[in-house]
């Protein structure tokens, strides 16, 4: 399932054409709905869906026995990542029904998932997955998303926010700046670039699909952004820095952005 968080990029060539240096093109609505009113970020079911994407990513890293012991039964990867979002997405929407303590709600929202949606459970078995392990693992990865929820969510980011706090620490954690600034590059032209690199990649990336080799994917957006924003690297050229330093800087600016999209 593909989640495009700044919606779908049908185009990837053509965002970023017009490149000029000293302003920024962000060529491309900023939230899914084309709207920028903070408000309907804040509404309970942009809020929702978003703790769901945010839980389900934290617990592709965190709950790595779980997916291991699925995998063990022979279930594949993909269908571990359906099974976990949708345990998440249930408990995540109905986790205010009941009250108590996190086991007794865990419990409760287990019977009410398998009274409901009895076909994840007749799915496990048809893996040969005992009855009563599917009952271990299902309320373990509930009473996960239960602890999870208790703690404070962050809004989500619009592209325009996340990509100058991404610019901004790449300034302060990186030597991007400093390798453009060597070449004269000036420094409102350098943020214009690094930014016009970390938006082309937040629209190319997406959130639920983490790339195996993040340095492979690194490799396929910069192809794509050759071929999409030639006046970028011609700028860049115009400095006289040397081909391969810029790849090497551009890469390097999209491998900084793509750890930030699936480490965050």
């Amino acid at each position: 399932m593909n989640y495009y968080p700044y919606g779908y990029n049908t185009y990837p060539y053509t965002y970023y054409r017009g490149y000029t240096p000293g302003y920024i093109y962000p060529q491309a609505p900023v939230l899914p709905n084309g709207e920028t009113n903070i408000a309907e970020w804040q509404s309970e079911e942009a809020r929702s869906e978003y703790q769901v994407n945010h839980l389900t990513m934290q617990a592709r890293t965190e709950l790595m026995s779980f997916y291991r012991e699925l995998e063990g039964f022979g279930i594949d990867r993909s269908t571990a990542e359906f099974l976990v979002r949708f345990v998440v997405s249930f408990t995540v929407n109905n986790a205010e029904k009941y009250s108590g303590t996190v086991a007794q709600k865990a419990a409760a929202l287990y019977r009410d998932l398998g009274n409901q949606h009895s076909w994840i459970i007749m799915m496990m078995r048809n893996f040969g997955i005992p009855m009563q392990q599917i009952t271990k693992l299902l309320t373990t990865l509930i009473e996960y998303v239960l602890t999870r929820m208790a703690g404070p969510v962050r809004p989500p980011e619009s592209i325009d926010q996340r990509s100058v706090r991404i610019t901004n620490q790449i300034r302060e954690q990186t030597t991007v700046f400093a390798e453009l600034d060597r070449y004269g590059v000036t420094a409102s032209i350098a943020n214009s670039i690094v930014r016009a690199v970390v938006l082309f990649t937040l629209r190319n990336s997406t959130v639920d699909e983490p790339p195996r080799n993040i340095r492979r994917r690194a490799d396929e957006i910069y192809r794509l952004l050759e071929k999409s924003n030639l006046n970028l690297i011609s700028d860049l050229r115009a400095y006289r820095i040397p081909p391969g330093q810029i790849r090497g800087i551009l890469r390097n600016i999209i491998i900084f952005t793509l750890r930030d999209i699936y480490t965050t």
